[in-house]
């Protein structure tokens, strides 16, 4: 069970008895109001209101005559994060919403955040520890391999939307809009989206959860990812001391450390592999020179699909990556989404690193599985130093991703910096538009970036 809290983001649960007004299986909604909470709008005890993301509103049972209708999909927007929990996949430091914690032996302190959890990350045959509040010891679920998937839809990217209850923009939405991204919302992640207005072409922020406020609803849905709906805890109206907090202390079980130090489990725990992984991450080069002076092969050796190389460079070890590739590591083998360790370097804002592998002729213009290169994670992250060293030994700058992105307009979204980098190549077109047609010049006057 998980305490109901306003601004959560909710489906119907397995034991839903209502019927399908929220869009249907796998649609998604937000808890908008709680018993007590407005005179004029009276709930009953065990009972919350949720706004679906198709504007329909109704109550629904959150422990009243012991009938639960709704499961928790995601505590992110209502402002839960995991203080020092970061996630071991994507690496969100920290995490926001619920951590799940790997219960195999031979993955101590293995942690995923639920994005990376529904997008099978990690081992499929690992069981998984769910930690919903800062009192409960988590709860234990079933290993994800054959399970089947419920895809979540509803305000997610390429929906068609319009004004909703909480509207607060302006009239740019008067022809509708599609989605962009699920964002954050006043530093709150997860809890706004991003939507480009069909006719004023402005791409605008509005709340879909933040404070339990809904700015829009969808005329058609978008998909979202994928989730195990057994894996996901029943809403519940009794407390159980988790209270809406912006940052929840992180539990015992889910970080404790092993009574080894680092030197121990970079030498003694688990395979060569393992150790091979954890002296990378630590920057410890003598234990990996040690393990790959009699096991040269395990430099490419893989553990939830990244390689030592990918460990090191996103950390900037640089002596580590060094050794790697002297040992034989591949200069582009790739994780399970086709990231090089080149993309984790640049990921990680390791200029360094980036340089480095360059210079050992890294593929400097290689996609991963969504097309995105180097330089659109330079630009979408930032990260002035990792751009400047991708355009100085001529990375493509007019590549586009699969939503026919280029480095450019990830850049006006994030980055004056980069954008300043940007025009200065003197190859750039500035004319390339993308899937929902627009061109970074369309997309900065969108966005009110005259500069």
């Amino acid at each position: 069970m998980a305490t109901v809290e306003v601004g959560q983001r909710v489906v119907r649960s397995a034991t839903w008895t209502s019927g399908d007004e929220d869009g249907g299986e796998g649609h998604l909604g937000t808890v908008v109001k709680l018993k007590d909470q407005d005179p004029q709008d009276p709930i009953p005890s065990g009972w919350a209101k949720i706004r679906w993301d198709n504007g329909n509103v109704n109550n629904y049972q959150v422990g009243s005559s012991g009938s639960y209708d709704l499961a928790l999909f995601d505590s992110a927007p209502a402002g839960v994060i995991r203080v020092d929990a970061v996630c071991d996949s994507c690496l969100m430091d920290p995490i926001a919403g619920i951590p799940w914690k790997c219960s195999d032996e031979s993955c101590p302190n293995y942690v995923l955040c639920t994005p990376c959890y529904m997008n099978d990350r990690h081992d499929l045959t690992h069981t998984f520890t769910r930690f919903t509040s800062q009192k409960e010891t988590g709860t234990q679920v079933t290993p994800r391999f054959g399970e089947v998937k419920t895809v979540s839809r509803g305000l997610c990217p390429e929906a068609e939307v319009c004004r909703g209850k909480d509207w607060q923009g302006d009239d740019e939405d008067s022809a509708g809009g599609t989605v962009v991204e699920i964002c954050p919302f006043s530093e709150r992640q997860r809890s706004g989206v991003t939507v480009c207005w069909t006719q004023s072409k402005l791409v605008t922020t509005h709340r879909v959860g933040f404070d339990g406020k809904m700015d829009l609803k969808y005329t058609r849905a978008g998909t979202g990812i994928g989730y195990y709906a057994t894996h996901l805890p029943l809403l519940d109206a009794r407390p159980d001391g988790s209270g809406h907090t912006e940052i929840v202390k992180p539990l015992p079980p889910l970080l404790e450390t092993e009574a080894s130090s680092s030197s121990d489990s970079d030498s003694g725990e688990g395979g060569e592999e393992s150790q091979l992984i954890n002296a990378a991450s630590r920057g410890n080069v003598e234990r990996v020179v040690e393990i790959l002076s009699t096991s040269p092969e395990k430099a490419n050796a893989k553990i939830d699909g990244k390689t030592a190389l990918h460990i090191a460079a996103i950390h900037g070890h640089l002596e580590v990556v060094q050794a790697l590739i002297e040992s034989g590591a591949e200069m582009d083998i790739t994780d399970n989404d086709g990231d090089t360790p080149l993309l984790y370097s640049v990921e990680g804002n390791q200029p360094a690193i980036t340089k480095y592998l360059i210079g050992k002729g890294a593929d400097i213009n290689r996609g991963n599985d969504t097309e995105r290169r180097a330089i659109h994670h330079a630009a979408y992250r930032g990260f002035v130093d990792c751009a400047r060293v991708l355009i100085n030994h001529g990375c493509d700058v007019n590549v586009q991703d699969a939503a026919k992105d280029t480095p450019l307009h990830d850049a006006i979204f994030k980055s004056v910096d980069v954008v300043e980098l940007l025009v200065k190549v003197p190859n750039l077109d500035v004319t390339l538009a993308n899937k929902i047609k627009m061109t970074p010049l369309q997309l900065a006057a969108g966005l009110g970036k005259p500069e």
